[in-house]
């Protein structure tokens, strides 16, 4: 559905200050640290979002950004050349990802528990899928051409779906909602966070089960998030209940080290260049941690950013960072695109082999 759209955003150029001095004013509950580690490069405008913006997808030669907006009812096609919105997909029941894959965009939907199908040419709707039940994230898998979808309730599921034929080749259960997941480095297995149940699950591709539970230690719960790291085999696992980050050790599930979080962690991202793990947490801060060898990860970079600012996205090969910044006030939706800065001491190099 396209609707009318304001012609033209805002957008604040690039500038070569630190950020301290644009974020530390909006969130003086987190205390900066390296505040420099990201750079201000843009900020698109989205005056039309009110409430919750959920996860977000990058296109096809980085050229639009997909916004799902979970309490608008509706995704935003954001041209990176223009920094405008090019067209909004209205009347989705809260949209919570958007995926791009087979040359199609996928748009996983709580309401009605479906992914929705359309070309990225034009927008149109090609068929929906109901997967039953709180569809929610999506990843690609490149190897085999499928588009992974986390679904159900109580009892949930991965389930893997042919964006060429609409159909679902598999399901692999898992013992409650799925939260964040992460495809094994070889893509035989699923790192998934069974978040109602405080629990980690390893579930197997070829025998479609799950092999491994591990309980989250010392009663944290409330695990949203998740990176992984292929190279040394670790996971870290954003929680909420406390506010901490957990880095277990993927092959065994032993915790390796327990950090603090500045609180609300939604997206967490493993950044393979610099081995370091960057955190979106809607108390108002990135983190970023330096993976080590020995204990785990080290906390190198905490800075300010807007209050329920959750969700981003990476582009590893640019070193931008895309954050969704949801209104507040007389504050308009935005997102804001940074330059992460990884000096060569935090780096893989000088900390893992």
């Amino acid at each position: 559905m396209r609707v009318s759209l304001p012609r033209r955003l805002l957008i604040i150029p690039a500038l070569a200050v630190p950020l301290a001095f644009a974020a530390g004013c909006r969130s003086q509950a987190v205390r900066p640290l390296h505040p420099t580690a990201l750079l201000l490069q843009r900020t698109i405008l989205l005056p039309h979002v009110r409430g919750r913006i959920d996860h977000l997808a990058i296109g096809p030669r980085a050229r639009r950004l997909y916004v799902a907006e979970f309490d608008n009812n509706a995704v935003d096609i954001v041209s990176l050349r223009t920094g405008r919105v090019v067209h909004r997909i209205a009347g989705l029941p809260h949209p919570q990802n958007t995926l791009v894959a087979g040359h199609k965009l996928l748009v996983s939907t709580e309401g009605d528990g479906a992914v929705r199908f359309y070309s990225l040419r034009h927008f149109r709707l090609l068929h929906t899928l109901r997967l039953g039940s709180d569809a929610d994230n999506m990843r690609y898998q490149k190897s085999t051409g499928l588009a992974l979808v986390a679904h159900g309730d109580s009892a949930g599921a991965i389930a893997a779906v042919n964006p060429r034929t609409f159909h679902t080749v598999w399901n692999i259960p898992v013992n409650v909602h799925p939260e964040a997941y992460s495809l094994g480095a070889r893509g035989k297995h699923i790192f998934v966070n069974a978040q109602e149940a405080s629990e980690v699950e390893k579930l197997s591709i070829r025998r479609r089960k799950a092999v491994a539970k591990w309980t989250l230690p010392d009663g944290i719960g409330g695990n949203f998030a998740l990176a992984y790291d292929p190279a040394t085999q670790r996971l870290f696992i954003g929680c909420r209940s406390p506010d901490r980050m957990v880095v277990l050790n993927a092959k065994t599930g032993h915790a390796i080290k327990i950090l603090p979080l500045a609180g609300v962690v939604d997206d967490m991202v493993f950044d393979k260049q610099s081995g370091c793990v960057i955190a979106a947490c809607g108390h108002g801060a990135v983190e970023i941690f330096r993976e080590n060898k020995n204990d785990g990860a080290t906390p190198v970079a905490r800075v300010p950013t807007a209050p329920g600012a959750r969700t981003c996205l990476f582009r590893p090969r640019k070193g931008l960072l895309y954050l969704a910044e949801p209104k507040r006030g007389q504050r308009a939706a935005r997102i804001v695109a940074y330059k992460v800065q990884i000096p060569n001491a935090w780096r893989r190099n000088n900390t893992t082999k």
